[in-house]
């Protein structure tokens, strides 16, 4: 007990205090908090890692735990020491998020007010070509409408997508995943362009990945809502079917409102090994609305 509560309180400690000297200039710089405060979550995931896998070893520490403090009181007090220590490292955290939090919503409200927001994508379906060699002119429905979750349930993820969309990021990216019930877009460009210079175009905006794993109750992921992938933004999926279960604490942002038909297109097209898509489908342009 004594040797992970140090390795939490050093895992935590570490980042806090890095997030400790760069807060005050949260107010300028957004984004530059934005990063560091995803460097702490990184932290307190690999954390939880570690704890679950010393589960298995929990009764065999607590045996010798006992029996160290038993023999060296001294040990008792400096756990109890460590453990307020990183008591503290937690709440300060969560104060952190918090403050991310509100300072996404104020940056949101500026430029794209207050109200519902929505934004149009289109996509570009792979060409057929027929047997004359000729290219046949896609009809299909190809535009999807999405309402962002309000900004009072998910200020930070919903202004983290804004961002990407009003920066034009997302133009040129592509789905290309069609499993576990989601529909995955990833920053890889559906033209065979250079995927490492749309990703670094992510990574010089600042955009590479949303602060902290952001999720409300209140706005789960239901069929045909939107999220984050696990991995991280950019990437985001359209949930094709209820995931609410297995979704949770993953970051839900918004919902398809119209353009269902061109959603079902997407889930219907040909994929390799029942996952990856046989061609990649194109995001053309994102505008918000």
């Amino acid at each position: 007990m004594h040797g992970k509560a140090r390795s939490s309180l050093h895992l935590t400690i570490k980042e806090v205090d890095e997030l400790a000297i760069f807060s005050a200039k949260l107010h300028r710089k957004l984004r530059r908090a934005d990063h560091d405060i995803r460097l702490l979550e990184k932290e307190l995931m690999a954390l939880d890692a570690i704890e679950a896998h010393l589960q298995d070893q929990e009764i065999e520490e607590r045996v010798l735990s006992q029996s160290s403090a038993f023999a060296n009181p001294e040990l008792i007090e400096e756990m109890n020491h460590q453990k307020e220590r990183l008591k503290r490292a937690r709440s300060q955290h969560e104060k952190l998020k918090a403050q991310v939090s509100e300072i996404s919503k104020q940056d949101a409200v500026e430029k794209y007010g207050d109200g519902t927001i929505r934004i149009k994508m289109d996509l570009l379906f792979p060409s057929k070509i027929l047997d004359d060699g000729s290219v046949e002119v896609d009809n299909g429905p190809r535009t999807i409408i999405m309402e962002m979750a309000s900004l009072e349930l998910m200020p930070h993820s919903v202004h983290t997508f804004l961002e990407m969309v009003s920066e034009g990021l997302l133009d040129g990216c592509s789905f290309i995943i069609n499993a576990l019930h989601v529909l995955k877009a990833a920053p890889l460009p559906y033209d065979g362009s250079s995927a490492h210079i749309k990703a670094k175009q992510f990574t010089e905006a600042g955009l590479e990945s949303v602060a902290f794993r952001e999720y409300s109750q209140d706005f789960p992921h239901k069929k045909y809502t939107v999220g984050f992938a696990a991995d991280g933004s950019p990437s985001f999926y359209i949930n094709s079917e209820d995931n609410s279960e297995i979704h949770v604490g993953d970051p839900c942002f918004a919902r398809v409102i119209s353009g269902f038909d061109a959603v079902k297109r997407l889930d219907n097209m040909p994929t390799r090994n029942e996952i990856w898509f046989e061609k990649r489908v194109g995001i053309k342009k994102v505008l918000i609305l």
